[in-house]
């Protein structure tokens, strides 16, 4: 808010269910996607810049998904795309 008044008007959402099918109350508002991140490239890289002061903590969570042993299930998609457009 800037003198009692918003700047910008953002909804952020990791929930794209919501938006399909264009029945919401928020007609009015353009509609962007992040693209998919390709596993396991794409994703450890991410994850590293985002824990950069903390190494430890990003390299932790690189082998907890590989331990997973899936490649990223899609909440873990839509968590990091949502922490992405935080960023």
């Amino acid at each position: 808010m800037l003198h009692g008044r918003w700047v910008a008007r953002i909804v952020l959402t990791c929930r794209v269910n919501l938006w399909d099918g264009s029945i919401n109350a928020l007609d009015d508002f353009d509609t962007y996607r992040t693209l998919d991140f390709s596993y396991p490239q794409q994703v450890e890289r991410f994850i590293h810049k985002w824990f950069a002061a903390i190494p430890e903590t990003g390299k932790q969570l690189c082998t907890a998904l590989k331990e997973s042993g899936e490649k990223s299930s899609a909440v873990d998609a839509a968590v990091l795309k949502l922490a992405i457009r935080r960023w």
